[in-house]
C-alpha cells in the first residue's frame, strides 16, 4: 500500500511542477505579448500622425499648384 502511495505523491509532486512551469511560462507570454502590444500601438500612433502630415503637405502642394494655373 505504501508504494501505491509513495508513486502517487511522486506522481502529484511531478504534476504540480509541470503545472508551476506551465504557469510561469504562460505569465512571461502575457508580459512579452503586453509589451509587443504597447510597442504596436505606439508605431501605430507615430504612423497616423506622420500621415496626417503628409495629408496636410500633400493639401499645401495641391493649394499651390491651384495657384499657380
Amino acid at each position: 500500500m505504501e508504494d501505491k502511495e509513495s508513486k502517487a505523491l511522486i506522481e502529484l509532486s511531478e504534476v504540480r511542477r509541470e503545472a508551476q512551469e506551465m504557469h510561469d511560462k504562460f505569465l512571461r507570454k502575457q508580459e512579452e505579448d503586453k509589451y509587443t502590444i504597447k510597442s504596436v500601438t505606439q508605431e501605430l500612433e507615430s504612423l497616423r500622425s506622420d500621415l496626417g502630415e503628409l495629408n496636410l503637405w500633400i493639401g499645401d502642394k495641391k493649394s499651390v499648384m491651384c495657384l499657380e494655373d
